[in-house]
Formats: structure tokens, C-alpha cells, sequence
């Protein structure tokens, strides 16, 4: 067996989740989606997530709401590899296009804006909250109950197709035991994604959802002046104050919101470097996924500015495994309308948010939907044991140690913020405790605006 660089090991190893998480089926990518890797990831405690469905519960919640919001709406500045944000956040950018844009004039008759009022009813609520600190009823937007379970079905489904996504790559790649599972159980995985798709459409209202929201986009494209001012209305009453920093940002959530405290959600991956051996005689790995990771693990100070260590701390082995949880959690904005941006009676004169590319350049080349956790870290290689010395002394140091997406530990700005590494020198193994946020999965904006309205209608 070839013992592998760190830069083979981990571009395998990303490769095959962005196949895991970014395959719509066994013979199809999601061309509108990419995976943008933090580097390196962020730990997080179940307690930090408190805020769901009181942000305005206490200062705490309130700043763990605004601190997970500035996370999940930064924009990534190009479309795969290492996450690196813009320097405005889609609410801005949104905000800014809801302001500025141009827009035909036409109006509903008063018949279509009433049936357009109750079918809107039907995708949000608006209900009071009292902020503890002020004292004074806010009003705080959120997805309905018809909107939450089509989300908590479509979970369902999107678990199912991962579950078997990892099943069949792992088969391919491992062979051994992996293909034996596959061969006798694949029709079984395969039918619990048809399963979880009826049930999406049975119970989680798929058709009706889906059919309601392409009829309000119909009617409120024959009225785009009343489609931004009701936008515009949702987006000021989302936004939240956060006592400590003083900023304002729009309340964001996420479903399913149990997925910390349960293993409910969650699907183990492992990987080795026989695995990375036989993903290179094929093409199942084709992509650079680890573009823009330093080799290596490396070190940092407290303040998030990593550098290579001066002594190399490599991976590399023969006998590398790693096996760990990931959960695709889907980012809820109540607040925000892709489809406005998608629709093609809008323009402005600023610089576009997207060119449409392959790789698309603009204001908006693309936004997070879904947030990639991982949990129970476990890493076997008699190469660390060679290292781990001066990992631990770093790390009792509380300088940040990491290997591409995942985080080993180091000195983070809160206790809702750790991970905790232990190492086995006996069998060679490596445990990261806690979970962190790893990646994002993001949808990539096609040509946008992309008018198809007569500039001289547009007002």
C-alpha cells in the first residue's frame, strides 16, 4: 500500500463527502449546488443553540442568535474549495437589491390581491415576542406549521439519499466489506430514499407546497411593486438587535433544531488510505476539494490568524483512517426570497450578483442553504504518535490545532466553543469530542438580475 501525502489524503477524503452530500442520485451531481469548506471548522456546544425560538430570550441567546447568523449568511467568494467570505452578508446584498431595484408598475386586481394575502398566509407567521431587555413587544417572523413539516419531511428524505449516497461511494472505493453491504442491502437503502419521498409527498405536503409557492411566484410577477413592498415589509420586522454589539441582523433558524442533542440526523462516514488508493485508479475523485488548506496540521494563535507550524506536522501514513458523524442541517430565512432574485422582471445598475458562470463572479456568486456538521472524530495512524508530543503542547497552550475542515481544539471566546482531543497511543488513535461546524453547502446563483422586461417599463 502507497503511504499518501497529506494533500492526496485530504482531497479524497473531501471529495468523497462532496459526493455524499452533493449527489442527487447515484448517477447525477446537483450542478446548482457546492460544497465551501471552513478552514478550520468551529466547535460548538448543544447549549449555544438555545436561541431557537426565543432570541430574544436572554443576552446570551440573543448574541448566540446574532453570532450564528453573521456565520450561515456570509457570502462565499467563489463557488467550492475553502470558505472565504465577502465582505458583505446576504442580508445586505438582499436588503440593497430590495431598495434599489427597478421594477414594472403593474398592479393585481383587488380579487388577486386578496387570494394572494391568503395563500401568503400560509408560508409565514408573525407573532409577538418581549424582549427582556427593553421590555416592548417585538414582532418576530416565522416559517408556518405547512412550511415546517414540508421541511421536516424533506429531512427526512435528504437523510435517506445521504444515508445511501455514503453507502455506494464507500462501496466503490473500499470494496471488502463495504461492497458485500451494498450488494445484499442496496435495493433496501435504495427504497428507503423512495420511501422517504412518498412520505414527503404524502405528509409533508411536497406537491401543495410546491405548486402554491409557483402560483404565488405567477401572481406576484404580474405585480412586482407589491412583491418588493411586502419583501421588504418581512425583512425590517425579521431583524433583531443584539444588546451586546448594538448591530441589528435578520433572526435566522435552522431545521431540524434537535439534531445537537440527538443521533437522530446523522450518518457515520469513514475513510482510509486504501480507500484514497483506489479513488485515484478511478474517477470518482476528480475535483480539487482541498484547494486553498494548508498541508498538513497546523497551528494558530487565538485570534483566528492561522500559520504553517514551523516543524511539519504531516498525515501522511500508510495506515491513515478517520471515521466520524456528519448532519446536513438546511438554514431557515424567513426573512429572505431566492425566488425574487431568480425572477426575471427586476434590474438595477449595480455591478451584477452573479454573471451565471460555471464559476460565477458578482455581488451573490452563491449563498449557504445547508450548514455540514461532524461529531465523534476518530483518527488512527502510528504516524501521529510520532507528533502528538507537540500537538498536546499546543494545544494545552490553547493554540488552535487542525487538519483541512476539522478542528482538533485550542482556545476559543466562549465554553459554547470547545473540542476536546485525547489521544491512544497504544492503538494509534486520536478522539475529537464535540461537534463543529465543517461546511457549507451552497446554492450557486445563476445570471442574476437577468431581465426580460423592456428597460423602458421598469421604474
Amino acid at each position: 500500500m502507497n503511504t499518501h501525502d497529506d494533500e492526496v489524503l485530504l482531497d479524497s477524503l473531501l471529495s468523497k463527502l462532496e459526493q455524499i452530500l452533493n449527489c442527487k442520485d447515484e448517477s447525477s451531481v446537483d450542478e446548482s449546488s457546492f460544497i465551501s469548506w471552513l478552514n478550520p471548522g468551529l466547535p460548538y456546544q448543544p447549549e449555544f443553540f438555545k436561541f431557537i425560538g426565543q432570541p430574544t430570550g436572554s443576552n446570551e441567546a440573543l448574541d448566540n442568535a446574532e453570532a450564528f447568523a453573521n456565520q450561515v449568511n456570509a457570502i462565499p467568494t467563489s463557488c467550492g474549495g475553502v470558505f472565504v467570505p465577502s465582505s458583505a452578508n446576504l442580508a445586505q446584498i438582499y436588503g440593497k437589491v430590495l431598495e434599489t431595484s427597478k421594477i414594472p408598475n403593474d398592479e393585481l386586481t383587488p380579487e388577486e390581491e386578496a387570494k394572494v394575502e391568503k395563500l401568503r398566509s400560509k408560508l409565514k407567521v408573525t407573532y409577538k415576542k418581549v424582549n427582556v431587555f427593553t421590555e416592548e413587544e417585538e414582532e418576530v417572523v416565522d416559517d408556518s406549521p405547512l412550511v415546517k413539516q414540508y421541511q421536516d419531511y424533506m429531512d427526512a428524505y435528504n437523510l435517506a439519499l445521504l444515508t445511501y449516497n455514503n453507502k455506494r461511494i464507500s462501496a466503490i472505493n473500499n470494496g471488502g466489506a463495504a461492497l458485500q453491504d451494498f450488494a445484499l442491502n442496496g435495493a433496501i437503502y435504495k427504497s428507503s430514499v423512495k420511501h422517504a419521498m412518498d412520505n414527503w409527498i404524502s405528509k409533508g405536503y411536497k406537491n401543495d407546497y410546491e405548486s402554491l409557492c409557483a402560483y404565488l411566484d405567477q401572481m406576484l410577477s404580474k405585480s412586482a411593486a407589491r412583491q418588493k413592498s411586502n419583501l421588504k415589509a418581512v425583512l425590517k420586522s425579521s431583524m433583531l438587535t443584539a444588546a451586546t454589539s448594538g448591530y441589528q441582523f435578520p433572526y435566522t433558524q435552522f431545521y431540524p433544531n434537535n439534531f445537537m442533542s440527538s443521533d437522530d440526523g446523522w450518518v457515520e462516514v469513514s475513510f482510509s488510505s486504501k480507500e484514497s488508493d483506489n479513488m485515484e485508479k478511478t474517477s470518482s475523485s476528480t475535483t480539487s476539494a482541498s484547494v486553498g488548506f494548508r498541508k498538513g496540521l497546523f497551528s494558530g494563535s487565538a485570534d483566528g490568524s492561522y500559520s504553517q507550524n514551523e516543524h511539519h506536522i504531516a498525515m501522511e501514513s500508510a495506515d491513515f483512517s478517520i471515521k466520524f458523524k456528519v448532519s446536513q442541517v438546511f438554514i431557515s430565512r424567513p426573512w429572505f426570497s431566492v425566488d425574487f432574485l431568480l425572477s426575471k422582471n427586476w434590474d438595477w445598475s449595480e455591478r451584477a450578483l452573479s454573471d451565471g458562470g460555471e464559476n460565477p463572479s458578482g455581488q451573490l456568486p452563491g449563498f449557504p442553504t445547508a450548514a455540514v456538521f461532524v461529531k465523534d472524530v476518530e483518527i488512527r495512524s502510528q504516524h501521529i504518535k510520532e507528533t502528538f508530543d507537540e500537538v498536546e503542547k499546543k494545544l494545552s497552550a490553547g493554540v488552535t490545532i487542525g487538519w483541512g475542515p476539522f478542528q482538533f481544539g485550542g482556545k476559543h471566546d466562549s465554553s459554547s466553543k470547545e473540542t476536546h482531543t485525547t489521544y491512544d497511543a497504544k492503538t494509534g488513535t486520536l478522539n475529537i469530542s464535540g461537534m463543529q461546524l465543517v461546511a457549507f453547502k451552497c446554492f450557486k446563483l445563476p445570471k442574476a438580475p437577468d431581465c426580460k422586461i423592456d428597460q423602458s417599463k421598469l421604474f
